[in-house]
């Protein structure tokens, strides 16, 4: 393994170590000995690769947030058709909680917290970046006629709110597993509604 790759793991050592602390203790509960501690590295590494733990959760923001976005544009831009790319953005949403509950855990928690928990940290620029990608979402659909012209705003408060209703119960420790098929479902009730046909 070469420097920077050694480099690279190290970084992204920490970077899990602190998210898995910040989801389960909280940001300003987190001391940066425990997450020297967690990493099994020495306070000045955390502070080469991340200078503070402010720099620390932003560099987690933005990394994972990068990540969402490249998901979703690449599921946006592919050929499929509106209504398979609304279900995809869904599953890709799905899998992201999935695959990261202690990111998850933590933005949440940083959001719906008090505005002074994170100091330093722009917590609404990420959510308004996660809420473009929603906004993306609703726009394909929309420009292919598969929801009501102008309701892009509805569609993007739908989503997200069926998401965050599906995703935080295996958070919490139970219900419905989290799959292709409920995203499936998700837009059939979003686009026909629930009522019997």
């Amino acid at each position: 393994m070469d420097d920077k790759s050694r480099d690279g793991e190290v970084a992204r050592r920490i970077l899990r170590a602190a998210i898995h602390l910040f989801a389960k203790k909280g940001f300003a509960a987190t001391s940066t000995r425990e997450i020297v501690e967690a990493a099994g590295i020495t306070k000045p590494m955390l502070y080469y690769y991340y200078r503070s733990k402010d720099g620390l959760l932003r560099a987690a923001l933005s990394e994972y947030t990068q990540e969402a976005r490249r998901e979703v544009d690449s599921v946006l831009a592919s050929d499929l058709d509106a209504r398979s790319k609304l279900v995809e953005f869904v599953w890709s949403v799905f899998q992201f909680h999935r695959e990261n509950p202690d990111f998850v855990r933590m933005a949440s928690a940083m959001f719906y917290g008090p505005e002074d928990a994170t100091p330093g940290v722009d917590i609404l620029s990420f959510a308004e970046e996660v809420r473009g990608s929603f906004h993306r979402a609703a726009e394909v659909a929309c420009g292919a006629g598969i929801a009501r012209a102008g309701c892009e705003e509805v569609l993007v408060r739908s989503l997200d709110g069926m998401i965050a209703a599906w995703t935080r119960s295996p958070l919490w420790g139970g219900g419905t597993e989290i799959s292709h098929d409920l995203a499936e479902q998700v837009v059939e009730d979003l686009l026909h509604g629930v009522a019997p046909r």
